[in-house]
């Protein structure tokens, strides 16, 4: 029996995190997340497939993985499988027939991308198209089908917002054309079509995330929607934006040899995620229960009383009360398969990330462990949302160079930046830290095992912070500033210390000694952290 070709259509979005984050409105960045996660390869798609009605389709695969609904002779077309940023569709071709199956998805793909322009602006898609996908010969298809997608992304030029012209006014919110009011944001300042987009789907946003989690936000927390309302202190204003990446989930993606294994790979991947931000979230709502975080430790979450407007925008049978509520100190953007990104207050940014990789490795995907890589950028609460975003996602890279050196294992890597650091992260780290006697930072610690580097980093914060020995805090503040300096200056401090009985902290037995050791010094990492580690939370 000749095995059944069909027309395969392969969907990515292109430049997410650029949709996301370019906006320094958080409002428009959570709006912009749940346009990607829920709207686009959900709603609008199957929104499409249904107003196409001479075509029997099935969206159902998650529900029935291993039931291939394309192969009866009651269906047209199938959603194969939606995750990591793309979906795959199938058309039939009926009796071999390539040019009707062609037919099919190319209607959808005017179709659907017509929607999307019409409904999100800004946002640019990418399609791979084959006629001869085999499910018999399912990864040589699915490389073909990814040649296409690459090919076409790198051919056509996709321009999906008006053209700007150098007469009209700028959007405030994004570079490009402001075109109409819209009145929750002002009543006198136009806005661009892509920034309405984003605010209004913010709305129904808020409401679906406090539905999602209302059995651990129990009446009373609440997600915020406005960055300067994390927790923060107004006199410091940091906040951390945190990116987390599994390790080797891509690779076993790839290794999938049948539609079945790839979307029982995809659920599992996808409950893994919820799972882990729900036991995040439980965790730091723990931290602000009484005897933990709070106003004596310097830690006053804000406070919010709900009003009609808070509603949900479809008119949902879930109601919320009028009773005040906190505000939560973090607010996840993005949970999507083995890929994390929230933002939350600047000093609980390295922890919150250390415990989310603490909860990932407690877990299996199929059978075998998960390892990832978190990157922290700790800045000021006006620093550019983008390029915050990118350095944290440049850091998650930095401590994936560890991890390839070591199969299996986690790392964490974070920048705290007082000021506003320009260029790349190796444009920071040579420019801003670096000694006359070598580099001072460590790049990445390792998370995941008992006496890791970052277990010897909260160390140093405690022998520094805590207990009959600690240091004073201008002592602190000259070692900072001595590791700027020669060889020669700092053996007089250490001489200077030792006579003062104040001992640094040793790494494995080392450095507390001569500071350095191959050019590199932990203590600079140390004493950054301090103000951005809270002792409350060094053993929880």
């Amino acid at each position: 029996m000749t095995p059944q070709n069909y027309t395969a259509v392969l969907i990515d979005t292109v430049a997410i995190q650029q949709y996301i984050f370019s906006s320094n409105k958080l409002k428009e960045n959570i709006g912009a997340s749940y346009i990607i996660e829920d709207l686009v390869y959900h709603h609008v798609m199957i929104q499409v497939l249904e107003e196409m009605p001479y075509l029997k389709f099935s969206s159902d695969w998650k529900n029935s993985p291993h039931r291939i609904a394309i192969e009866n002779d009651d269906c047209d077309a199938e959603i194969a499988y939606t995750g990591g940023g793309n979906t795959m569709i199938l058309f039939k071709n009926p009796d071999g027939n390539i040019e009707k199956g062609n037919s099919r998805a190319v209607e959808f793909i005017r179709k659907y991308t017509t929607e999307l322009l019409r409904l999100f602006p800004g946002l640019k898609t990418a399609f791979g198209k084959i006629n001869d996908f085999e499910l018999n010969a399912f990864e040589e298809s699915r490389k073909k089908l990814i040649a296409s997608i690459i090919q076409n992304k790198n051919f056509y030029n996709r321009n999906v917002s008006p053209t700007k012209h150098g007469i009209v006014a700028d959007c405030p919110l994004s570079n490009e054309a402001a075109e109409k009011i819209y009145y929750p944001f002002s009543k006198d300042q136009p806005i661009s079509a892509t920034s309405i987009v984003k605010l209004q789907a913010a709305k129904q946003a808020q409401f679906e995330i406090q539905k999602k989690y209302d059995g651990i936000l129990v009446n009373k927390y609440l997600f915020t929607d406005e960055i300067e309302k994390l927790g923060q202190p107004d006199e410091k204003g940091y906040i951390a934006i945190v990116h987390v990446d599994g390790n080797g989930i891509g690779k076993r993606v790839i290794e999938c040899k049948t539609l079945e294994e790839l979307r029982s790979f995809s659920i599992a991947v996808s409950t893994l995620a919820s799972d882990v931000m729900k036991q995040l979230i439980e965790h730091t709502i723990k931290r602000f229960e009484p005897g933990g975080l709070n106003e004596d430790n310097g830690f006053v979450l804000k406070k919010y009383k709900i009003g009609k407007d808070d509603r949900n925008p479809t008119k949902d049978e879930v109601q919320w009360d009028k009773e005040e509520r906190r505000l939560l100190p973090i607010r996840p953007l993005i949970t999507a398969g083995d890929d994390f990104t929230f933002i939350c207050d600047g000093r609980l940014g390295v922890h919150l990330a250390e415990k989310l990789i603490e909860f990932l490795n407690k877990k299996e995907v199929q059978g075998k462990p998960v390892s990832a890589c978190a990157g922290v950028a700790i800045v000021k609460t006006s620093y550019p949302f983008y390029r915050a975003y990118t350095l944290a996602e440049d850091l998650m890279k930095e401590a994936k160079k560890e991890a390839r050196l070591i199969e299996g294992s986690s790392w964490l890597s974070f920048l705290i930046s007082s000021g506003g650091y320009s260029g790349d992260l190796d444009d920071i780290l040579n420019k801003q830290f670096t000694a006359p006697c070598g580099i001072l930072t460590m790049r990445a610690y390792r998370v995941d095992q008992p006496g890791s580097t970052m277990q010897q980093l909260k160390e140093g914060i405690k022998h520094f912070t805590i207990g009959d020995k600690s240091w004073p805090k201008n002592k602190l503040m000259h070692l900072r500033d001595v590791l700027l300096e020669n060889k020669a200056h700092q053996q007089y401090f250490l001489a200077e210390m030792k006579a003062r009985k104040l001992d640094l902290p040793a790494y494995n037995g080392h450095y507390h000694s001569s500071l350095w050791e191959k050019n590199i010094t932990p203590y600079y990492d140390v004493i950054d952290l301090i103000d951005f580690y809270p002792k409350e939370l060094l053993n929880k």
